[in-house]
């Protein structure tokens, strides 16, 4: 798994720790600026490609919202080990 997948994954299990099932890319961007204790959010190109391959893995879900305005919502399919957890 890339860094950056790795990040966001660690900021999607943070909402998920916190009862949120399914969420905006917004929504994980500023989960991973709280993270990192950082004021800047995520480049949309990095979080969104990674988004998509997180998709493209099966990792996460991806719907969009039936109300206006419609967002991309993401939810997480299944809670792969990231490397940190691997090596203990």
């Amino acid at each position: 798994m890339s860094k950056h997948e790795d990040r966001i994954l660690t900021a999607i299990k943070s909402l998920h720790s916190k009862n949120i099932r399914s969420f905006t890319g917004f929504q994980i961007a500023k989960e991973l600026s709280i993270l990192e204790h950082t004021k800047y959010l995520i480049p949309y190109g990095t979080l969104y490609g990674t988004l998509t391959k997180l998709v493209k893995k099966e990792i996460l879900e991806s719907v969009y919202e039936t109300s206006a305005p419609m967002h991309r919502i993401y939810i997480l399919k299944c809670a792969p080990i990231s490397e940190a957890e691997k090596n203990g």
